[in-house]
């Protein structure tokens, strides 16, 4: 795993590790390990292990930072990001990669079924719906929309939680769609080619 400054040169983070993720504050970055979920120091590179799993493949944090979700085959488990013992978060699915919605009462994930599905848990009520099918699901910051790659990974759209259904959607290919991002989440979605810096966040054409 590689951390690169934008208009800078990447740097080794850490090896032998898969599924990068930044925590909110961005100091530390979550990876899956082998069967080892490791936090980062994103300045200093210091690994610290916070939970072994059988077939771990994602990660995601909190909003609160105090803790990291991570797979474990078809249940989804957290741990303080802290280290110590873990909860089941959720269960019923494989998921290959996921996002935990504001105040980490939803979650969001793919798993490959006929085809990539992406699946919606509200885990304040214990339920679950799929969505729509694609790939690469993030939360906007309300939890309202949920992100979609479709077409082999050449066009965004996004879907409403409450509603379904794709409500925007973009050519990646024609960078005429531009993706607010901040720590792994698509934040904004407005047209424009321009890459700029606002509100200390960077902007990059997807």
């Amino acid at each position: 795993v590689f951390v690169q400054d934008i208009g800078g040169v990447p740097r080794l983070l850490v090896e032998n590790a898969s599924y990068p993720r930044w925590s909110p504050d961005g100091e530390s970055v979550a990876v899956v390990s082998g069967k080892r979920i490791l936090v980062v120091d994103a300045g200093a590179g210091k690994a610290r292990e916070i939970a072994r799993a059988d077939d771990p493949v994602a990660v995601a944090w909190h909003p609160d930072g105090n803790r990291v979700y991570y797979t474990d085959g078809k249940s989804v488990r957290a741990a303080p990001a802290s280290g110590g013992g873990s909860e089941v978060i959720a269960t019923g699915y494989r998921l290959l990669e996921m996002d935990i919605g504001p105040g980490g009462r939803t979650l969001v994930g793919t798993y490959k079924g006929f085809d990539y599905e992406i699946v919606w848990f509200d885990l304040e009520r214990g339920k679950n719906r799929t969505l729509e099918a694609g790939c690469s699901a993030s939360f906007s910051p309300d939890g309202a929309l949920v992100s979609n790659l479709l077409g082999g990974h050449q066009r965004l759209a996004l879907i409403s939680v409450a509603e379904g259904g794709h409500v925007e959607g973009s050519r990646v290919a024609g960078h005429d769609l531009l993706a607010l991002v901040r720590c792994g989440r698509v934040e904004q979605v407005a047209g424009s080619e321009r890459v700029r810096e606002a509100g200390g966040r960077n902007e990059l054409p997807v």
